[in-house]
């Protein structure tokens, strides 16, 4: 499942040190959470879409994507 909180944030005009001061989360948690090394926590979540007035379903793609149940 793909995050569009880069995308989002950018056509907001928000910085990534403006969602900390406005959410409580670090930056850099914001940033990894960007790149898809961390998952946001139901309550980042929340608190991201709060800030930039979205509901939080606009956050994710839910399309399915290639899964990969085995590897050789």
């Amino acid at each position: 499942m793909r995050i569009f909180l880069w995308e989002i944030r950018e056509e907001q005009g928000y910085s990534l040190r403006n969602l900390e001061k406005y959410t409580g989360i670090s930056h850099m948690h914001i940033y990894d959470i960007e790149r898809g090394l961390v998952s946001p926590t139901l309550e980042e979540i929340e608190k991201l879409a709060g800030v930039m007035r979205i509901s939080p379903y606009r956050l994710f793609d839910f399309r399915p994507g290639i899964q990969v149940n085995q590897a050789n």
